[in-house]
């Protein structure tokens, strides 16, 4: 693999592993899995049962 190449993978793996869920790659992929979602509820909301979640739905945007 050419070493810009190599390079570059590294510079993009470090920038993914800074991201969190504020990011909207992140938040856009948990909310559209359910599986993902009811997991982040659980952690969010530990006091809640969470079995599952219905319908995830991806980050709309809201004209104000």
């Amino acid at each position: 693999m050419p070493e810009n190449l190599t390079l570059e993978r590294a510079a993009l793996h470090a920038e993914w592993q800074q991201k969190t869920i504020k990011d909207d790659p992140i938040f856009g992929t948990v909310m559209t899995n359910p599986n993902l979602c009811a997991e982040l509820l659980r952690r969010a909301l530990p006091e809640l049962t969470i079995k599952w979640v219905k319908d995830a739905d991806p980050q709309h945007t809201i004209q104000a």
